[in-house]
């Protein structure tokens, strides 16, 4: 009885009490599983590490691209932000009117243009990869940004009938916001994936091509501001997409109004265009200022000796200038199009958006160092990629635009003396007070004038150097390439333009390896030396890889995790 009531009053259950084996057994199970985490900890632990440090030195606004001003409050730090201040104030006199005249050109208003370039210079400085670089709107944007303003615009595949022009205006600008987003979180991936490096292997003659095409672009989507020309919104850009498709609205317009041309017009889009190119010799500081000179000229002719001319000015083209900042949320009206087809249009522009940016910004960031001989802190491609995906993410929410570095800008930021980032602070501050004070007399320039700085940017955006440095790299083949890519982006779009140069380079490229007796092999020897090297025989494949193998190893070089030693 009493075994009875001891066993109903403590059952045991065979799991509640394990044996000594199974202890043993559960003692090595909890060992191995701990061992596993650990080793699986271990094995994660330098990625997460990377990836933080990468985070920290990505984020630190003031790293070593300040390091020329030297110790705070010396000689060298005063005389470095003297420099970097001088050199702001004249961008940002050069910034104000091409800033108008790009967001013009791609179909949105001209105080959009001059707010998007004061955050995106502030923003650029802060996270970008280069000591020089100078951010703000681009001419290679231009068609990007019409396709997509044009996607709402009546025969778009986004138009809905009965919608008004301000309406469809809001909505396409809210396509451009969603699009630009999307754009700059695939360039943040792209920064942290580190692959910057990668921009050293598209070809010279693609990248000339590339920007021969959008050069064209932009000359002929201007000519009906030039010739004086009242615009509608029906012809202003295509509806169809990208590069080719902005100008041949244009051109069909102009050749059914090419009686009455306004030659007060052409004669002022002209004067700014060969004054812009003239004073384009002179020393930096002058010619930039003169250069707004120049725009000014214009408003107070047309204003005054033309005023019964039928010269157009920005306000009569788009009202006043506002000077607010105003908050773009992204939206997304797609009217009658399917599913598949709106997914495709979308990620279709936003590839072109990171495709645009992200090679210009690279290309300007390598120009600047070589243009201003640095040997310190050297440019950061994938550092740039990241501040490049934040800025086209941010800017337009604030009723902007994607921006990206402006060679122009750049090249002319060198030749001021500028030695950090600061340079772009200032420029900013300074293009946002100019706007506050003077934004009266801004809406006073004549539209001819601006299709005369959109025509001197257009020109000057592919330089003879460029084109000479293509033929010595792969001969009459290359120019053929480049050549091929600049119709395809004009006639067809910028992504099948670049794909299918892409196509025609290779193509070349595997012929001139297979026959080593081809023309273009031949036009590069020289001596007996180089006759019988194979290095020379093909010297744009080895410059290609050694280039790529360089920017490779820079870039690994400047690894997170060294770089946060680094003291401003």
């Amino acid at each position: 009885m009493t075994a009875t009531l001891s066993n109903h009053a403590s059952p045991r259950s065979p799991r509640s009490e394990p044996t000594l084996g199974e202890e043993a057994w559960l003692g090595r199970k909890i060992e191995e599983g701990e061992e596993a985490l650990h080793a699986s900890m271990a094995q994660q632990r330098p990625f997460l590490d990377s990836l933080l440090a990468t985070l920290k030195f990505y984020c630190s606004p003031f790293d070593t691209r300040y390091e020329d001003l030297g110790k705070f409050g010396s000689a060298q730090f005063c005389k470095g932000i003297i420099r970097d201040c001088m050199a702001g104030l004249v961008l940002a006199m050069v910034g104000i009117p091409t800033a108008m005249g790009f967001a013009i050109a791609a179909g949105l208003l001209p105080a959009q243009g001059i707010v998007a370039g004061v955050i995106a210079g502030l923003l650029g400085a802060l996270l970008g990869g280069s000591k020089y670089q100078v951010y703000g709107p681009t001419a290679s944007f231009i068609p990007v940004i019409s396709g997509i303003m044009a996607l709402h615009a009546p025969g778009g595949i986004f138009y809905s009938s009965g919608v008004s022009g301000d309406e469809a205006f809001r909505r396409g600008h809210g396509l451009l916001v969603l699009t630009s987003l999307i754009a700059g979180i695939l360039l943040i991936a792209l920064g942290l994936s580190r692959l910057g490096a990668l921009v050293a292997k598209v070809p010279s003659c693609i990248l000339v091509g590339f920007t021969l095409g959008m050069a064209f672009t932009l000359a002929i989507s201007n000519v009906e501001e030039a010739l004086g020309y009242v615009q509608t919104d029906m012809h202003k850009v295509d509806t169809h997409a990208l590069g080719g498709g902005v100008p041949w609205p244009t051109r069909e317009y102009v050749w059914s109004h090419h009686a009455p041309v306004n030659w007060y017009a052409l004669t002022l889009a002209l004067v700014t265009l060969i004054c812009m190119q003239l004073l384009n010799r002179l020393s930096a500081f002058i010619s930039s200022v003169l250069a707004l000179v120049a725009l000014v000229l214009p408003a107070i002719v047309a204003q005054t000796v033309w005023k019964d001319k039928g010269l157009r000015n920005v306000f009569d083209h788009h009202g006043h200038i506002q000077q607010v900042f105003a908050f773009s949320p992204p939206v997304l009206h797609t009217g009658d199009a399917h599913l598949s087809q709106v997914v495709g249009t979308v990620l279709y522009y936003a590839i072109s958006i990171v495709l645009v940016g992200a090679v210009e910004s690279l290309l300007c960031g390598r120009m600047a160092d070589s243009l201003a001989g640095n040997t310190g802190t050297p440019f950061h491609p994938s550092k740039e990629l990241w501040g490049q995906g934040w800025m086209n993410a941010v800017v337009p929410l604030f009723n902007g635009f994607p921006h990206g570095g402006a060679p122009d800008r750049v090249a002319l930021n060198v030749k001021l003396g500028a030695v950090t980032p600061f340079a772009g602070i200032v420029k900013s501050i300074v293009t946002l007070g100019m706007v506050l004070s003077f934004s009266k007399w801004l809406e006073m320039v004549p539209m001819a004038s601006i299709a005369g700085l959109l025509w001197y940017a257009a020109v000057n955006m592919v330089s003879g150097v460029q084109i000479v440095q293509v033929y010595k790299e792969g001969g009459w083949a290359h120019i053929l390439v480049t050549c091929m890519t600049t119709i395809l982006v004009m006639f067809t779009d910028l992504l099948h333009g670049i794909a299918s140069g892409m196509v025609v380079y290779s193509i070349v490229t595997i012929v001139s390896l297979c026959v080593p007796d081809s023309p273009a092999n031949d036009e590069e020897k020289g001596t007996d030396e180089e006759k019988g090297s194979n290095e020379e025989k093909t010297p744009m494949l080895d410059n290609r890889k050694d280039s790529a193998s360089d920017d490779s190893a820079k870039d690994s070089a400047r690894d997170p995790h060294e770089g946060f030693e680094f003291k401003c």
